[in-house]
């Protein structure tokens, strides 16, 4: 089965220490689309699924690519942004299929 978006999320986040996870949430919610309140007691699974749901599959390794970033992880926003792009291509692909043949029905 191929990595989704939600995959590569989840596997950048798994790979961060309980206090970098911390800064994480709450450079996280500087963006205020999420609230700490939400996320503050979640596993890295439950964090990933909320920030795919709210900044949408195609969004959502660049923004925890960028709060990476901001908290200094640029080497895991890096590998996060390859695996991302790879998984957000395989989307596209899918997505420009489905287009194509709804078209023609």
């Amino acid at each position: 089965m191929e990595k989704t978006v939600l995959d590569c999320v989840i596997e950048a986040l798994d790979g961060l220490s309980a206090d970098n996870f911390k800064r994480f949430k709450v450079k996280l919610c500087e963006t205020r689309k999420i609230k700490y309140g939400q996320i503050e007691n979640e596993t890295t699974v439950d964090v990933a699924q909320r920030i795919v749901s709210t900044f949408t599959k195609a969004g959502a390794a660049k923004m925890t690519a960028d709060v990476l970033r901001a908290i200094g992880l640029n080497g895991d926003a890096e590998t996060l942004e390859t695996e991302g792009n790879d998984c957000k291509w395989r989307r596209n692909v899918h997505l420009q299929q489905y287009t194509v043949g709804k078209k023609a029905d």
